[in-house]
Parts: structure tokens; sequence; C-alpha cells
């Protein structure tokens, strides 16, 4: 049994998407290298990390640091995905071997992330569900005329590429920031579809919708939201957004990642920015922190849901919301 990754030992990159398919039942007609390719791609090869017995890929985990800027403070976000592991070799704690190393090795960022419906097995590594998530639900009568045009997001011209990259940093919500390699990386994700909204012949919003087969259907991504494209929106599928806009459509209210605490210090620094709460101590399952003068004592959880959803503390209300786009969740 080696530890080793896709960057060092590249002849198994078709044995390790193979592994990652079968382990997420994957149509065949679909690919998770094109869905997720700014993980799963040779700039990010170093990073994804595999177990092999003899000449058999048992395992994968890939992670791709991303970044979020807080009052011209930068700080490192780790995401975690592709995670599988092979049927026959499950239950045996390779697994729990196998992870815990590479958060040990990758612990240098304020925060952990990853997706998974498996919330019981991933808090036994310190992540638990948070940031507040409302699912708008689409409506059941066809979609208004409406002036827009649809294009793959892998198919673009340099028009409205730019005017992607121009609107998506020109909002309120704390979004991930996207290098130019990384918008370029994004544009090679061939799954996913966007649709332009025009005003007197000129780009004004965007949205994109699908990736892959997790997304399908599903608007996880926009320039900017409001009860008239709200309702726009609803007309052409599922919107899902971390602000609330309107209580005039249907919607749930979701979780949109496991969450887990990275180093102290870029922690505390983050929630100091983030929150104006000041952390005292911080354990594996407790935080002691201070907020406009008083003592506060919570779980991590209730902690992380509480400053970033949902069921957030009224204390937090009024914290920007955190954004995570589909096309950044891996």
């Amino acid at each position: 049994m080696k530890t080793t990754n896709l960057k060092e030992s590249a002849h198994y990159i078709d044995k390790t998407q193979a592994l990652i398919e079968k382990s997420f039942g994957y149509p065949e007609e679909q690919s998770f290298k094109r869905d997720f390719y700014p993980l799963f791609n040779e700039s990010n090869f170093q990073n994804c990390h595999i177990l092999v017995n003899e000449d058999e890929v048992i395992a994968h985990i890939g992670v791709k640091a991303k970044y979020i800027d807080l009052n011209g403070h930068t700080f490192r976000l780790n995401f975690y995905g592709g995670i599988a592991i092979a049927e026959k070799y499950q239950g045996q704690g390779l697994f729990k071997d196998f992870f815990k190393s590479l958060l040990k090795q990758y612990n240098d960022c304020t925060l952990h992330l990853l997706w998974s419906e498996k919330t019981e097995l991933y808090k036994k590594f310190g992540f638990y569900p948070a940031i507040e998530q409302f699912k708008y639900l689409q409506k059941d009568n066809p979609s208004p005329t409406d002036n827009y045009e649809i294009c793959k997001l892998s198919k673009l011209n340099s028009n409205q590429k730019n005017f992607l990259i121009k609107s998506y940093s020109n909002i309120i919500e704390k979004r991930i920031l996207r290098s130019d390699h990384e918008w370029n990386e994004v544009f090679e994700i061939s799954s996913a579809t966007v649709y332009f909204f025009k005003k007197d012949g000129k780009y004004i919003n965007y949205f994109i919708k699908n990736k892959g087969a997790d997304l399908t259907n599903i608007i996880h991504e926009y320039s900017f939201l409001t009860e008239e494209f709200l309702e726009k929106f609803t007309h052409l599928g599922e919107v899902w957004t971390p602000s609330f806009i309107s209580q005039k459509i249907d919607y749930d209210i979701l979780f949109a990642a496991l969450v887990k605490p990275g180093e102290t210090k870029s922690f505390n620094h983050f929630i100091k920015l983030y929150s104006g709460a000041i952390v005292e101590s911080l354990s594996e399952d407790k935080i002691k922190f201070h907020f406009n003068g008083a003592f506060y004592e919570a779980s991590i959880t209730d902690f992380l849901q509480g400053l970033f959803g949902p069921g957030k503390y009224k204390e937090f209300l009024k914290t920007d919301p955190f954004f995570i786009s589909g096309l950044d969740s891996i």
C-alpha cells in the first residue's frame, strides 16, 4: 500500500477517474474530469492524492485551494472533492488514516470545506453543515418571453467572458476570488450553461445553470439577484443563493457545505474581520469568544451555523452572505 499523487504518478490518472466515476455512480455520458476540471487537471494533479495497492487505485482525495478577500486581507480555503474509496476496501480504516493525514498536511488554511450528504461520517473529522443557502423552487408555468441568449460555458466568446469576469466581482456577497488562471479553468466546464440577459442590446445580468449530475437544472451563479430577476430565473430553473430575496416564491433552506476550522491564528483573524467576534480559545468541539463586550461559549457546529447559517445568531444577521458558486464547489 502506498500514497502518491497524480503529478508524481500520472499513469494512474485514468484509473483514478474510473474509481471516482464508479463511486459516484456517474452516468456514462458525463465526465468527472469535465465537470470538475478546476480540481482534476494537470495544474492541480499534485493535490490529487491517491492510495495504491499493488497496481490498483483504491482511494482518491482531491484538494483545491481557493481564496477570499475580507477588508483587503486574503484568506485561503481548502476545498476537498472527488473523495472515493473502492468498495472492497471500505470499513478497514484506510480512508480514516488517509484523510486525517491530508487534513494535517493541508491545515495551513482558514477553513476546510467539502460537499457530501454523509454528514455523520465527516462529523468524525470535524466537519459540520453550515453556510445558509436558499433554494427557490422552479415555477411550473413556462418561461415568459424575455431578452436573453444561451451559450455553453466552454463556448463563450471574448465579450461574453469579459462580461462574466467583470460582473462576478461586482456584488455585495462574499465570493471566492478567481484569478485569470482560475477563470480559464472555469471556462473548461462544458456541462454548465450560461444565460445572458440583455437590455437595449447590452448584457446586464447572467446566470449559470447545470454542472454534471449534481446541479442539473439548478441555477447556482449569477451577477446579481433582485425580486425581478428571481422571478425571471425561477421560470428557467431552481435558484440557489445565500441571499434572502423574496417570500413571494416558494423556497427551502439548505446548508451549502460541510465546514471545518483550519489553522487557529488564520481562523481567528477571519472571524474577527467577518463578524467582529474575538475568539479566545478553540478546541475540536468548543469555541469561546467575545462579541460586543459579552462572553460566549458554544460547540463548533453551533458557532459555524450561528455565524454562517442556517439559523444565524441574531448578533450576526448583518454579516454579508457567504457565497460559493457551483462552479467553485467540488
